[in-house]
């Protein structure tokens, strides 16, 4: 759920314009120039183009799990799975639009994640500004898989934001 949530505020704030799909995955493509992404385009009739996005173990280590333990990265490793990414600009902006009908509804805190090199603090605090929130938390020296790095304080932090909000 966050990480669909996430997802779909980064999707949201990209595809704002025709053919954003192909401009989204070589932006992801760019990004990573040097580490062992891969970035596949399908062929499309339709003009709707689809592509996928292999994670490979170079990101991982030194982008989303550099501060968690080796034995989650190198789990991590063995369960990498395709990501897709759709052309459908009509059904991602129906499906992702950050509206007060749909996703306004509910008390929103994000967290955070100083040392998440995958979402950098810049990208973070501008989707928090762009889709605000009730409150905003921060855990220190936290990598991009912050469940990893540092579990304690974020069981800390979801229990806090429980206490206050529900």
């Amino acid at each position: 759920m966050f990480i669909a949530v996430n997802l779909r505020l980064i999707c949201s704030n990209i595809y704002q314009s025709k053919n954003n799909s192909t401009k989204l995955l070589r932006i992801i493509k760019g990004y990573f120039v040097n580490l062992d992404i891969k970035v596949i385009f399908d062929d499309s009739s339709n003009n709707k183009t689809n592509g996928t996005v292999i994670n490979g173990p170079q990101l991982l280590a030194s982008k989303m799990y550099q501060l968690s333990p080796h034995e989650d990265l190198s789990l991590a490793m063995l369960l990498l799975r395709p990501n897709r990414s759709y052309g459908d600009q009509e059904l991602l902006r129906e499906k992702t639009s950050v509206t007060k009908d749909n996703y306004g509804t509910v008390d929103k805190v994000y967290v955070v994640c100083q040392q998440d090199k995958l979402l950098k603090l810049d990208f973070q605090l501008s989707m928090i500004e762009r889709n605000p929130t009730n409150d905003v938390k921060v855990i220190p020296k936290a990598d991009h898989m912050v469940m990893f790095s540092k579990p304690q304080e974020l069981f800390a932090c979801l229990q806090e934001i429980a206490d206050t909000y529900y």
